[in-house]
């Protein structure tokens, strides 16, 4: 079910999401700023905690990051703030993964800002799924993704960018933030499980300039199989799709 909140509240001491279905969620916080916050209730109640409980704590941040921005009095919405969004992914009748879309643009910035977070669950146990839950050897996984990323993220770009991409992107280091690709879990924590393997979102300015936005890159079971995926996580997952 998707429920949508949206509010300008002004000077509220905490920020706090009610959770009774059916009903909009409220939100409340400690500054001035219009908001626009969607947000998934799957019905497993554990589930629905760990997201509301983690989605104060991302508004909060949020918030805190615009204290002291000047915030237009006469905005409407969508204009000018912070907006949540998110999309759902099931690899199987095991396991979702909720991507969510943070943006704040605040009054007379130059262009907004964003990031995408993923939260991974197991639906028997409501328990979240990290790395370490999804793979027997994580540390493979991430060198595995570390090493083949950069690449396929410029395969991409010069296929929809033709000429106004150079060939040979991939090994011009000039281009690239190559912190970004470190093989930690911090840099591929946007990972999301879907079918036939797992998508890993890169933030604006993690491995590139902000006129890239934040690429996107698919990896295959087949290719992550030395890692020990899981499979229970993929069992009984639809056709594999195309990936960009």
């Amino acid at each position: 079910m998707r429920i949508k909140a949206a509010a300008a509240i002004l000077c509220m001491a905490v920020i706090a999401l009610t959770a009774t279905a059916g009903e909009a969620k409220t939100v409340t916080f400690q500054h001035s700023v219009n908001m626009v916050v969607e947000y998934p209730q799957v019905g497993v109640e554990s589930i629905d905690q760990q997201v509301r409980e983690w989605l104060e704590e991302r508004l909060a941040e949020t918030v805190a990051g615009m204290a002291g921005v000047a915030i237009d009095p006469d905005m409407e919405d969508g204009d000018d703030g912070i907006t949540v969004e998110y999309a759902l992914e099931r690899p199987s009748d095991r396991a979702l993964s909720v991507v969510f879309r943070t943006s704040s643009f605040p009054f007379k910035a130059a262009h907004p800002t964003a990031r995408t977070d993923v939260l991974s669950f197991d639906l028997r146990s409501g328990g979240r799924l990290t790395m370490d839950r999804m793979f027997q050897n994580p540390d493979a996984a991430l060198a595995y993704m570390a090493t083949h990323a950069r690449a396929r993220i410029a395969e991409s770009l010069v296929r929809t960018n033709g000429d106004q991409i150079p060939a040979d992107l991939a090994d011009d280091d000039d281009y690239w933030f190559v912190d970004g690709f470190q093989p930690t879990q911090d840099n591929y924590a946007a990972l999301a499980l879907v079918p036939g393997g797992v998508r890993v979102i890169f933030q604006q300015y993690q491995v590139l300039p902000y006129a890239f936005g934040m690429p996107t890159v698919f990896f295959s079971l087949d290719e992550l199989d030395p890692a020990g995926p899981d499979l229970a996580l993929w069992e009984n997952s639809p056709p594999l799709p195309e990936h960009n």
